[in-house]
């Protein structure tokens, strides 16, 4: 049940002013206390959170000089045929693309089998960012279109550290569902001694010197998950000293006079 009370004016004396009519309800006393529902409250903290936000990607975006426009993607033209990108997702083409696989796969429907094509795609500088893109149509060169047009997302985009710009940093492993593959860092000028499909990965990355062994499934989807699992979980002397809390010291590079190197540390090089 609301009322009407009387509450003096802004800037008004006691009750000097104008008064101003104010709907009230009243809170089991006998003075009227003007209403406010709480969900305003809960409606103005989703709008500053949601205004911190977008100032915050407003921001990445002029740093590094992307549109301001929603990401996603576009309806294409009559000149092209896969989807295009709008906003933080457009962004310039590798210069690698590389194809790794083209299977033929078949989609059952109510009138029966509809035949299409599965692409694998890999895109990367071959200066450390790649990305992997997957995509299905009816024609093989549709579906390697729009699985590059996926893989130029920025949610695909990874970068990776690498020893000397030739290797990864140290050996490891990793599953996924019936495949293992094992990653291993050799001397400089070893190549790339591992699968066809780990290669193409390899150079669109930028890696030199590799040796990889596959054990268990083929599949080009699995060899290609289970090998990206690999390469994001390799870390570098800085992110394993900051974890375990200890500082590094690159003895190599300074006993050669090479400079700091890895060292997280200042050391005066060795004479």
């Amino acid at each position: 049940m609301q009322h009407v009370v009387a509450v003096p004016a802004a800037g008004a004396g006691a009750w000097g002013g104008v008064a101003a009519a104010v709907p009230c309800r009243w809170m089991g006393t006998r003075v009227a206390t003007p209403w406010v529902d709480p969900r305003e409250y809960e409606v103005y903290a989703e709008d500053a959170a949601a205004e911190a936000a977008e100032a915050a990607e407003e921001q990445d975006d002029a740093r590094f000089g992307l549109p301001n426009q929603p990401r996603g993607y576009r309806r294409a033209d009559s000149r092209s045929r896969a989807p295009q990108l709008v906003g933080r997702d457009q962004i310039p083409k590798m210069p690698i693309q590389s194809t790794i696989s083209i299977n033929r796969i078949a989609v059952v429907r109510k009138g029966g089998k509809v035949l299409k094509f599965a692409a694998i795609v890999v895109c990367g500088n071959g200066k450390g960012t790649a990305a992997i893109g997957k995509g299905k149509d009816k024609e093989v060169a549709r579906a390697v279109e729009k699985a590059v047009a996926r893989a130029h997302r920025m949610q695909a985009m990874h970068y990776f550290e690498l020893y000397d710009d030739r290797t990864v940093f140290h050996d490891t492993s990793a599953k996924f569902k019936q495949t293992k593959v094992l990653i291993m860092a050799p001397r400089e000028g070893t190549g790339l001694t591992c699968n066809n499909s780990l290669s193409l990965i390899c150079e669109a990355i930028g890696i030199k010197d590799l040796q990889a062994k596959v054990h268990g499934s083929n599949n080009a989807h699995n060899m290609v998950a289970a090998f990206w699992k690999a390469l994001l979980s390799v870390r570098t002397p800085e992110q394993i000293g900051r974890i375990r809390g200890k500082a590094v010291i690159d003895y190599a590079s300074l006993k050669a006079g090479l400079g700091p190197g890895h060292s997280t540390v200042e050391m005066p090089l060795s004479k």
